[in-house]
């Protein structure tokens, strides 16, 4: 059995726990704001795992039979992940714009794209293992 499935499982779960720690530090740092660094870090961090993880997804679905048992849960798995990484992409674009300053509402914003970046990981994470359980992509047999 090729062992990119087995990468792909084992560096999804990298980016799962980093972004969304990542979004849970920057509401905490509203009230300490000593966290707010650790969050910027954090999602850079996820950012990064979430691009391998999306890399060695897609190394995964050619190297399995992906694309013929279940075409269409594929495509939303790709496109939730896709979605999440656009939107990390984007939390730290707008960082990196504003040079770290907020306003209220900017912050809000930015919390609030975190909050629909953390629900495209947790979609993606769902469609992903409904690919391996329920239409067994992946498990050798």
């Amino acid at each position: 059995m090729n062992a990119v499935p087995r990468i792909h499982a084992l560096v999804a779960a990298f980016p799962i726990a980093l972004l969304t720690a990542s979004v849970g530090l920057e509401i905490i740092s509203w009230k300490w704001d000593k966290f707010r660094e650790t969050g910027y870090c954090v999602l850079f961090l996820g950012l990064l795992g979430a691009v391998l993880t999306v890399a060695s997804g897609f190394l995964a679905a050619s190297a399995t039979n992906a694309a013929e048992l279940a075409p269409t849960g594929l495509a939303r798995h790709r496109g939730f992940a896709a979605g999440a990484v656009i939107t990390f992409a984007l939390m730290i674009s707008f960082r990196l714009v504003t040079r770290n300053k907020f306003t209220l509402w900017t912050r809000l914003l930015y919390i609030s794209v975190g909050v629909v970046g953390v629900a495209h990981v947790i979609v993606a994470a769902w469609l992903g293992t409904s690919l391996v359980f329920d239409h067994g992509i992946g498990v050798s047999r």
